[in-house]
């Protein structure tokens, strides 16, 4: 019975490591990106992804900071918007992707990623490359206790 597993244990964890393999930094095909609409290139597969500063959490400080024009809004709307972390690891706002005719979420979005603090940028092939975050929340955030 147990010669007959063999195999198939064999192939398991064959096939787990070479898995594993595919996270291995520097050995993941990159893939540069570029938005028409904003005309910037960015990284959306890197070897390793940005990352927040020990002890800094993004979404913590966006909720902190982030203040919604006084208008009505669903129920079920969110604020759903993209940053790039950039090569050095400053932040700067990509787009809003929900409520995109907003100007003033727009602005306010903006505002606020300009007063995160620097990331650790995102790596390919052992060098520092911009890529892309996104970040989403619902519009009732504020009014929940």
């Amino acid at each position: 019975m147990f010669k007959k597993a063999i195999p198939f244990v064999l192939l398991f964890f064959l096939f787990v490591s070479m898995k594993a393999q595919k996270n291995i930094p520097g050995t993941t095909e990159c893939k540069l990106v570029h938005d028409k609409k904003t005309n910037r290139d960015y990284f959306t597969k890197t070897d390793t992804y940005a990352d927040e500063p020990i002890g800094f959490d993004s979404r913590e400080f966006i909720l902190a900071n982030f203040r919604l024009p006084k208008k009505q809004y669903g129920k079920r709307d969110r604020v759903y918007f993209s940053y790039i972390v950039e090569k050095d690891g400053s932040i700067s706002f990509f787009k809003l992707l929900s409520l995109t005719s907003d100007k003033e979420i727009e602005n306010e979005a903006k505002r606020v990623m300009s007063l995160m603090p620097k990331h650790l940028a995102a790596r390919c092939a052992k060098e520092y490359v911009a890529s892309m975050k996104e970040i989403s929340f619902p519009v009732d955030w504020q009014t929940k206790n």
